[in-house]
C-alpha cells in the first residue's frame, strides 16, 4: 500500500526559518548591528521551540515529524546566518584590496561572448598578499587579439587599479557575483601582461575538448549553441544570440537546469531499465553529481539534483513523490549553505519555475482535459503555463520584462528541445570515438530551433517592458493562496480572482527612477547615459547595442529622449536602428551627416548638431574635444588630455597623463590615478 508523503507543512516551517535567518544574514551586510540583533533573535526563538517541542515530544504531546521539523528548522538557520554573515564580513574584508596592484593568477575561465576578452583569474595575490574570490580582467579592446595567448591554466600578471567589488551596494545584492565569487575587477593593456603558461586541470580540459568537439562538427555558432545547452559554460556563445534566445523565451535551455537534469534522469532510467532499482539509483545519481560537478554546480542544477534524489528515494520508502515538499527541501539545503543565492536570478527562476508547477500545473491539467484535451497534451500545456506563471516575478524584477508569448513558445518548443538536447548527448559519445559525423544531424535540428528562437524575438509583443520593486515577489505566498494546497471547497473563483488582482497590482508598484545621473555604459566605445529632468540622453559613441539596452532596462527607461553622437558610423547607424525595434529614440545629433539618410529612411529624426539642447560641443584649437554638461566633459576618442583640467568631470575611453583635480570615468584603468573609475566592473550610475 502506497504511504502518504510527509506533511509539507513541516518543510515549510523549515524553509520559513531558513529564508527568516538568510534576511538576517542580509541585514548583517548592510549592517553588522542590526543584523547581529536581528539573527539572535531568530536563533533563540528557533532554539527555543525546539526545547519546548522536544519536551513536549518526550511526553508524547507532538509528533516525530514536527519535532524532527524544529530541529532542522533550529539547524539550517543557524548555518544560513552563519555562513551568510561569514561570507559578507569576508567580502567586506575584500574592500581593503581595492587600489593600484600589482595582480597575479591562475586563468579559470576566458569570456570572449561580447566580442571582447575578459579573463577570470583565481588563486589571486595582489601585492603579494593572498586573496580570495575570482578577479574580472577585461583586456583593452585595441589589444583583445592578444587574449588569444591565454588559456585556462596559465598564470598572468600585471600591474592595475583593482576595483573591489560589494556584495550588497546600498540595499542591493549583486546575486551574480556572488554565485560566481567574482569579487575583483580591473582592465590591463597587452603591454602590461605577464603570461606563464599553464596546464589546465582535469574539468578545463574535458570540456575543451567538448567545446572543441562541437565546433569542428557543428561549426562556429551551433558548435557553441551546442556546448552551451550541455555545459551550461556561456563564456564563448556570442551577446546576440543569448539576447534573441532570451527574448524568444528560451534563454533557460541555455543554462544546465533542471529540465536537463530532467532529460539526463530521463535517459540514464531508459537506458538502466533492466537494472535493479537500487542500482539504477545509484549509477544515476553518480551521473547527476558528476554533470552537476561539470556545470560548477550551478543552484539550478543542485535543486534539480536534490529534488531528483528525493523524487526516486520515494521509491523505497514506499511514498508517493510530492514536489512541493521536495521543492522546500532543496531550497532549505542550499541556503543553509550559500544563503545570499536567494537573491541571485537564476536561483529564482529556478524554483519559481517548480513552484509554479507544483501549485498550478496539476489544476491548469485538469481544466484541458476536462474540456476534451488529451492527458499528454494537457500536462505539457499545464507545465508549460504554470512554469511562466512561477517565473514572471523574477522575470519582471530582474529583466523588466512580462513574458506574452513565453507560454506558447515553450508548449511548441520543449518537447522537441527534449529530442535535441538527447540527441545531442547520445552522438557525443559517439562522435568520441571517432565518428564526429554523427554531430552533423544535431547540427541540422538545432537550426530550426534557432530559427524559431529570432522568428520569436522579432515578434511583435513577445513581451512587455514592465518596471516594479522587489515587492513582486510577495506574488508568490499569494500564489499559493490561490492554489489547491490552501484553498477551501467553496469560493474557488473569488480567491483566484482576488490573488490575481493582487499579484497584478504587486508588479505595478514601479520602483522611482533615478534622475540627475550620469550611468557609464560597459563597452569598448565611450558610451553614457545621462538622466536629466526626467529625460534620457545616450551620449559620445554608440556602441555596443546589448550594454546599453541593459542599461536603459536599469534605469528603468522606456524611451531615449535624444542622442548626441560624436559619430555616426555605419556600425552606430545599425546599432540605432537595431535599439529603436524596442525603445522609442528622440532626435539623433551628430556633427556630421554620415548616415543621416539611412537613419530617416529608418523612422528615425536624425539632425545635424546645431547647439540645441542640454548638451554643448567643446572645441580644443579647433578641434572638437567633445559635448558638455555643465562641469562634465564626454572626450572624443584622441582628444587633448591637458585640455581636461578645466572640467570636473570627464567621461574619456582612457587617460594616460591625467590632470590632478579632475574625476575621470574610463574603460580601462590609468597608472592607478585615485580619481580614475573604470568600467571594469561593469555598469554604474553617478550623481551630476
Amino acid at each position: 500500500m502506497e504511504r502518504a508523503p510527509v506533511n509539507f507543512r513541516a518543510f515549510l516551517l523549515i524553509a520559513t526559518a531558513v529564508v527568516g535567518a538568510v534576511f538576517c544574514a542580509y541585514m548583517y551586510a548592510v549592517n553588522a548591528v542590526a543584523g547581529i540583533i536581528l539573527g539572535v533573535l531568530l536563533i533563540a526563538a528557533l532554539a527555543i521551540a525546539t526545547v519546548v517541542v522536544a519536551f513536549l515530544f518526550v511526553k508524547k504531546r507532538v509528533k516525530l515529524r514536527v519535532a524532527a521539523a524544529c530541529g532542522l528548522a533550529f539547524v539550517l538557520g543557524l548555518s544560513a546566518f552563519a555562513f551568510g554573515a561569514a561570507q559578507a564580513r569576508k567580502w567586506r574584508d575584500g574592500l581593503d584590496m581595492g587600489g593600484y596592484r600589482y595582480v597575479s593568477g591562475r586563468v579559470c575561465a576566458v569570456d570572449t561572448s561580447t566580442g571582447g576578452y575578459r579573463l577570470y583569474l583565481e588563486k589571486l595575490r595582489l601585492d603579494g598578499a593572498r586573496a580570495d574570490g575570482v578577479m574580472c580582467v577585461k583586456l583593452n579592446a585595441d589589444d583583445e587579439n592578444y587574449g588569444e595567448f591565454v588559456a585556462c591554466g596559465d598564470t598572468v600578471s600585471f600591474p592595475s587599479y583593482v576595483i573591489a567589488g560589494k556584495l550588497v551596494d546600498g540595499y542591493s545584492v549583486d546575486g551574480t557575483a556572488y554565485r560566481t565569487d567574482t569579487r575583483y575587477y580591473a582592465a590591463v593593456r597587452a603591454d602590461e601582461l605577464k603570461i606563464d603558461f599553464g596546464e589546465p586541470n582535469a574539468t578545463e580540459r574535458f570540456l575543451s575538448a567538448l567545446k572543441t568537439l562541437y565546433i569542428d562538427n557543428m561549426g562556429d555558432r551551433y558548435g557553441n549553441i551546442a556546448f552551451s545547452m550541455v555545459s551550461g559554460d556561456k563564456h564563448t556563445l556570442a551577446t546576440d544570440v543569448k539576447e534573441y534566445y532570451s527574448a524568444a523565451g528560451l534563454g533557460h535551455i541555455m543554462a544546465v537546469s533542471g529540465l536537463h537534469i530532467g532529460f539526463m534522469a530521463m535517459l540514464l532510467d531508459f537506458l538502466l531499465k533492466k537494472l535493479g532499482k537500487r542500482i539504477r539509483f545509484s549509477i544515476i545519481l553518480c551521473v547527476l553529481v558528476a554533470y552537476a560537478a561539470l556545470a560548477d554546480f550551478s543552484p539550478s542544477v543542485v535543486r534539480a539534483v536534490i529534488m531528483t534524489v528525493v523524487a526516486m528515494s520515494s521509491l523505497f520508502v514506499g511514498g508517493r513523490r510530492d514536489i512541493l515538499s521536495s521543492l522546500l527541501c532543496a531550497l532549505s539545503l542550499i541556503l543553509a549553505v550559500k544563503p545570499f543565492y536567494l537573491f541571485e536570478v537564476g536561483f529564482l527562476l529556478s524554483f519559481g519555475a517548480i513552484f509554479g508547477i507544483a501549485v498550478f500545473g496539476n489544476s491548469i491539467a485538469r481544466f484541458f482535459v476536462r474540456h476534451g484535451a488529451h492527458r499528454k497534451v494537457a500536462q505539457s500545456v499545464g507545465a508549460a503555463a504554470s512554469v511562466s506563471i512561477g517565473i514572471t516575478p523574477a522575470e519582471i524584477y530582474f529583466f523588466n520584462a512580462l513574458p506574452v508569448l513565453t507560454v506558447l513558445v515553450n508548449i511548441a518548443v520543449i518537447p522537441y528541445v527534449a529530442v535535441v538536447f538527447i540527441a545531442i548527448v547520445c552522438m557525443t559519445v559517439v562522435a568520441a570515438m571517432g565518428l564526429g559525423g554523427a554531430l552533423a544531424a544535431c547540427k541540422y535540428m538545432l537550426i530550426p530551433l534557432d530559427m524559431i528562437a529570432q522568428g520569436m524575438a522579432a515578434a511583435p509583443l513577445v513581451s512587455v517592458t514592465v518596471f516594479s520593486t522587489a515587492a513582486v515577489f510577495l506574488s508568490y505566498p499569494i500564489m499559493f493562496c490561490a492554489s489547491e494546497f490552501f484553498m477551501m471547497p467553496k469560493g474557488k473563483l473569488a480567491v483566484i480572482a482576488y490573488s490575481a488582482a493582487a499579484c497584478v497590482a504587486l508588479c505595478a508598484v514601479g520602483a522611482p527612477r533615478v534622475d540627475n545621473t550620469l550611468t557609464v555604459v560597459p563597452n569598448a566605445e565611450t558610451t553614457s547615459i545621462v538622466c536629466i529632468d526626467g529625460k534620457a540622453y545616450v551620449v559620445g559613441y554608440m556602441g555596443d547595442e546589448y550594454a546599453v539596452r541593459g542599461a536603459l532596462k536599469k534605469l528603468r527607461r522606456k524611451r531615449v529622449d535624444g542622442m548626441y553622437l560624436l559619430d555616426a558610423d555605419d556600425g552606430a547607424a545599425e546599432r540605432i536602428i537595431e535599439l529603436s525595434r524596442t525603445f522609442d529614440i528622440g532626435t539623433v545629433y551628430c556633427m556630421s551627416a554620415e548616415n543621416g539618410v539611412r537613419l530617416i529612411e529608418n523612422g528615425i529624426d536624425f539632425r545635424l548638431y546645431d547647439g540645441s539642447g542640454a548638451f554643448s560641443v567643446e572645441y580644443d584649437g579647433g578641434a572638437v574635444l567633445g559635448y558638455s554638461y555643465n562641469d562634465v566633459l564626454f572626450a572624443a576618442d584622441n582628444a587633448n588630455e591637458r585640455a581636461f583640467s578645466a572640467y570636473g568631470h570627464v567621461r574619456v575611453r582612457s587617460v594616460e597623463n591625467a590632470p590632478k583635480g579632475v574625476i575621470y570615468y574610463c574603460n580601462y584603468g590609468a597608472n592607478g590615478h585615485i580619481g580614475v573609475y573604470t568600467t571594469a566592473s561593469g555598469i554604474y550610475t553617478v550623481e551630476l
